[in-house]
């Protein structure tokens, strides 16, 4: 391995082990030495202004560094073959979500706009749990048929 200034130039393949998004740390396993490397949420480069984090069981590619206490850093995290990282893949499906919402608050105009969310049951229909609740409900709420219905 190449050394310069305790860093190395080699580019490492791993997968997160657990990160803590809040603290902004954690461990990657090494798929080459099954050694688990410490990684820090500044060592992490995204291409997007984002909330840094790692996914625990993402791949990701790094080179490592030495910290004060001579054990490896991971730096320079990205995602495999230097693509973009979960945290900034979330990041921009987030914005598209909040763009479409945006734009049909919007064009609430009037017209036809598809609705937000669909009903799950059909208006003017009870749900039924079970049998016995199905054969009260239906004597119950069931209208009169013919107006001799309502004499008796």
């Amino acid at each position: 391995m190449a050394t310069t200034n305790n860093t190395t130039n080699v580019q490492h393949t791993g997968k997160v082990k657990w990160f803590n998004g809040s603290r902004g740390f954690g461990f990657v396993t090494d798929l080459d030495s099954s050694t688990d490397i410490f990684v820090h949420h500044t060592g992490l480069v995204t291409s997007i202004e984002c909330w840094r984090t790692l996914y625990e069981g993402e791949y990701i590619q790094y080179k490592t560094k030495q910290d004060k206490e001579g054990q490896d850093q991971a730096i320079e995290v990205t995602g495999i073959k230097a693509g973009p990282l979960l945290c900034e893949t979330k990041h921009l499906q987030q914005q598209r979500n909040n763009n479409r919402n945006d734009r049909n608050d919007n064009n609430n105009t009037g017209g036809s706009t598809r609705p937000r969310f669909r009903p799950q049951y059909r208006t003017g229909y009870k749900k039924r749990n079970d049998r016995n609740d199905r054969n009260n409900s239906d004597t119950e709420t069931r209208p009169p048929t013919s107006p001799t219905d309502d004499t008796e």
